[in-house]
Order: structure tokens, then C-alpha cells, then sequence
């Protein structure tokens, strides 16, 4: 009789993350607007407010109700959280830009250099990172642009720490003294040697800078800093709805949700990587 060999069990295949799935609704939710959003975010709807002139609660019309001015509550959040996303990301680019920049440079020259770039950062690092965003905040033009100019210009510094501390390990090895004896130029190790080694690290901490980000994006707009009305942000919408809290809670509740949700579902999902590249 043949022997017959038994096959290898199949790999099993990985059930999606839970907070993957949640991150892509809400990515793809924001990202579907205009086609998910019945009204338009600014408009001011003539059925939008009761006899009374109050918002109206959540119904089979308007899902999450009505704003003070009548304006529907799903539209907004789902438009500002458009606005409040690609700001995140923008401020989060950004941040990296100078922070993964200014570690690897100073990680890799060391000298006087390190001590130049490391002096700045610890500057910058001594004033409280909320304070700071309001003072930059009060003097840029209101716009998206200068609250991502604020926050990452607030936000580069634990990046540059980081980064110049793993640079510092991987300058040392044999493969860059190798890559020095042959005669590479400084530009070529940072590229080739320096950051793929940096790269995973860098990544898990941009990833945790975007909840960040997003939380101080938020804060700005919730006190009257980010972006002007009446374009909504998810900090903002928060911010307007305080008036009307205990009379009208579904104003702020489902901007306030989404933040909660977005933050948690990106935080989670770093540490799941962080936890991932430790194995």
C-alpha cells in the first residue's frame, strides 16, 4: 500500500480587529459625506426648528436632530469630521516632517549639533503643549491651514526624542561603520541604513501622534480657535453645543462620540502594532 502523507493544517486566518473594522466606518463614513449627508451642513433648514425656535430632537427626518439654527446635526458631524480628519493628518504629516528629521539628524551627527537640535526641543518642550497651540493659535490667521501649521509645529517634539534616542543605538553598528569605511556618504546611511531601522518605530509613533493630534485639533476648535464657523469641526460642534447641554444633549453627544470613538480605535490599534513588533 502507498504511504500517504498527511498535508499541513491550514494556516487559520486572523479575524479583522475590532477596532480596524470600527476605524473604517468611521473613515468611510466621513469620507461618503456628501453622498450619506441628506442636507447640506450650512444650510439653514425652514422646517429645522420647533414653533418655539429650538432644536429639534432626533427623528426619522433628522436622524440626530437639529442645531440651534436649524441646521442638521448628522450632516455637520459627518462633514466636520472631514475637516477634523484631514487636519489631523495633515498636523500629524507635519510633525513627523520635522520630528523624525530633527532626531535622525541629531542622533546620527551627535556633537555639537545633538546639542543645538536637543536644546531646541527641550524649549519647546518646557511650555505646556495646550497653552502653547492657544498662544500660536491667537496669533496665525483663523484658517485649516494655520491649525495645522500649530499643531505640528506643538507636536514634533516627543517624535525627535524618540527618534534621536534609536538612532543613536543603530549609528553604532557594525553595518554603518561598514557603509563609512567604503566611503558612503552621510545622506546615503541615514537613507539606506539609518531609517529602515528607524521606520517601524517611527510609524507606531506617528500613528499614536495622530490620536493626539486629533484630541488637540479638537480642543482648539472646542474653545474657539480652529477653524472659523460656521465650517463645523467635531471640536467645534462640541463647543457650540455647550449652551445647550442639558436642553438639547444631542448637539454635542455624537461629535463628542466620535471623537472618543476615533481616538480609541487609533490608540488601539498602535499599541496592537507596537505590541506585534515586540514579538
Amino acid at each position: 500500500m502507498p504511504a500517504f502523507e498527511a498535508s499541513p493544517p491550514k494556516p487559520r486566518r486572523r479575524a479583522p480587529s475590532p477596532w480596524l473594522i470600527l476605524l473604517g466606518l468611521i473613515l468611510g463614513s466621513v469620507v461618503l459625506a456628501p453622498w450619506i449627508a441628506a442636507y447640506d451642513p450650512l444650510a439653514q433648514l425652514a422646517d429645522g426648528l420647533s414653533p418655539l425656535g429650538a432644536p429639534l430632537p432626533p427623528s426619522a427626518h433628522h436622524w440626530l436632530g437639529t442645531d440651534e439654527l436649524g441646521r442638521d446635526v448628522l450632516s455637520r458631524v459627518l462633514h466636520g469630521g472631514r475637516l477634523s480628519l484631514l487636519i489631523a493628518a495633515a498636523a500629524t504629516s507635519l510633525a513627523g516632517i520635522l520630528g523624525v528629521g530633527c532626531g535622525m539628524v541629531a542622533g546620527y551627527a551627535a556633537g555639537r549639533v545633538d546639542n543645538l537640535l536637543m536644546r531646541a526641543t527641550e524649549i519647546v518642550m518646557a511650555f505646556p503643549l495646550l497653552l502653547l497651540a492657544i498662544a500660536l493659535a491667537s496669533v496665525l490667521p483663523p484658517g485649516p491651514i494655520s491649525v495645522v501649521i500649530t499643531l505640528g509645529v506643538v507636536g514634533w517634539t516627543s517624535l525627535a526624542r524618540v527618534v534621536r534616542g534609536t538612532v543613536l543605538q543603530v549609528r553604532e553598528q557594525e553595518f554603518v561603520e561598514a557603509s563609512r569605511a567604503v566611503g558612503a556618504g552621510h545622506i546615503r546611511i541615514l537613507l539606506q541604513h539609518i531609517w529602515p531601522n528607524v521606520r517601524p518605530l517611527a510609524l507606531t509613533l506617528l500613528a499614536l501622534k495622530l490620536a493626539d493630534m486629533l484630541l488637540l485639533e479638537a480642543a482648539l476648535g472646542f474653545l474657539g480657535l480652529g477653524v472659523p464657523p460656521p465650517t463645523p469641526t467635531w471640536g467645534s460642534l462640541v463647543g457650540e453645543a455647550r449652551a445647550y447641554f442639558y436642553h438639547a444633549p444631542w448637539l454635542g453627544l455624537p461629535a463628542g462620540a466620535a471623537i472618543f470613538l476615533t481616538v480609541l480605535a487609533v490608540n488601539m490599534l498602535a499599541e496592537r502594532a507596537t505590541a506585534a513588533s515586540r514579538r
